[in-house]
């Protein structure tokens, strides 16, 4: 997980004077003046997995550890890749 680093904090000491950023003022801007705490949570669709869950299903249970609907499974590298691979074996 990648933190949301903002760059800049409210000047709760002087909370009296109006709201006052130390730091970056851009990124102020930017998030509107929001923390951590107070943005939105970002929520994008989940990728769809190949899921058996019935247990009953001996040769076809996948449970949790399911491969995604848009995942490939490949045994043999492509030969660009093995043409590298052999260059970084050779060495």
């Amino acid at each position: 997980m990648n933190p949301k680093v903002l760059g800049f904090v409210l000047q709760l000491s002087r909370s009296l004077l109006g709201h006052e950023y130390i730091g970056n003022k851009e990124a102020a801007i930017e998030n509107q003046g929001e923390s951590l705490f107070e943005s939105k949570k970002t929520g994008g669709e989940k990728r769809k997995r190949q899921a058996n869950f019935d247990p009953s299903d001996i040769e076809g249970y996948t449970g949790p550890w399911a491969k995604y609907c848009d995942e490939k499974t490949i045994a043999k590298p492509d030969p660009e890749l093995q043409k590298e691979m052999d260059e970084i074996t050779r060495k």
